[in-house]
């Protein structure tokens, strides 16, 4: 049940667009500024606000187009390339990347790796993403891992594994860029969050 709570948050916060940071009233700025940035590591696309008694400007959380990304861009600009805070990685010893392989991944080796009794390994926080397995080269697996505790679902049909003449229009036009032969889009594309004191 612990396990599954602690994924539930971490997933509240990886896929919010806008995170309210409440209570800052008794909170000192550099214990702010610390909580704002762990929250910028976890979720760099999000907006973080700052309240006091839940007060947020209604225009600063309503699904408006261009209400997250302005409130981003008054913001201080994140250290990194794509999303990835690399200043944070020093000052909480946590290092974020994007792991992709255009090679499956074997069954066995995989399912061995995921069942390690102390999780993938000791310096790994969260691993979340899509796997492409040996076994399964029509459907994309979805993997999520928090510590030691894991899922492997099901996810999306993999365009290479559909036929052309089904594909939405214009889908090609986002999908060329992505697309190798022989296997098409099949990939690894996974992003990776550890803890670099225990490397």
């Amino acid at each position: 049940a612990d396990a599954q709570v602690e994924q539930l948050l971490e997933d509240q916060i990886e896929f919010a667009s806008v995170l309210v940071l409440n209570k800052c009233d008794l909170l000192d700025q550099s214990d702010i500024a610390e909580l704002r940035e762990m929250l910028q590591c976890m979720s760099p696309r999000a907006a973080v606000l700052e309240a006091t008694h839940s007060e947020v400007a209604l225009n600063c959380i309503l699904p408006a187009q261009g209400v997250a990304q302005e409130v981003r861009r008054q913001q201080p600009k994140q250290a990194g390339k794509d999303g990835r805070a690399a200043a944070n990685a020093d000052t909480f010893g946590l290092r974020a990347f994007s792991w992709r392989r255009r090679r499956p991944l074997h069954p066995g080796r995989f399912t061995e790796l995921l069942q390690k009794q102390d999780g993938v390994h000791p310096s790994v926080l969260r691993v979340k993403g899509f796997v492409w397995i040996a076994s399964r080269h029509d459907i994309a697996g979805v993997l999520s891992c928090v510590g030691c505790s894991y899922e492997l679902n099901q996810g999306h049909t993999w365009w290479a594994a559909t036929e052309e003449g089904t594909w939405p229009d214009g889908l090609w036009q986002d999908l060329k860029q992505l697309w190798h032969e022989p296997h098409g889009d099949r990939m690894q594309e996974v992003v990776v969050v550890i803890n670099a004191d225990e490397q």
